[in-house]
C-alpha cells in the first residue's frame, strides 16, 4: 500500500473513533457514566455497523478513485451516523 492510501486508513479511522467518542460522552452525560469498554458492550450492534459502515464507504470511495483526505474523514464519520441512524429507525418500528 501507499504512502497516500495509509494516510487515508488513519484518517478515515480517526474520523470514525471521533464520531464514537462523541456519541460516548453524550451516553456519558445523559443516560449513564460507562468506561469505553462498557459504553461498547452496550452498543455492540451499532459499533459494528459504524465500522462496517466505515470500510464500505471507503473502499467505495477509494475504488472510484475518489479519495482524497476530506472524503477519508467522512466516511470515517459518516459509518458511525449511519449506524445511529439505522438504529433509530429499527428502535422505533418503523419500517
Amino acid at each position: 500500500m501507499s504512502d497516500e492510501l495509509y494516510l487515508n486508513v488513519f484518517i478515515c479511522a480517526a474520523g470514525l473513533l471521533l464520531h464514537i467518542m462523541m456519541k460516548w460522552a453524550e451516553y456519558r452525560s445523559s443516560i449513564q457514566k460507562l468506561g469505553l469498554s462498557k459504553y461498547l458492550g452496550e452498543v455492540p450492534a451499532q459499533t459494528a455497523v459504524a465500522v462496517i459502515g466505515s470500510v464500505a464507504a471507503f473502499t467505495v470511495t477509494h475504488a472510484m478513485e475518489w479519495m482524497n483526505p476530506g472524503m477519508a474523514l467522512a466516511c470515517g464519520y459518516m459509518g458511525n451516523s449511519v449506524a445511529e441512524n439505522l438504529t433509530k429507525k429499527f428502535m422505533d418500528g418503523k419500517p
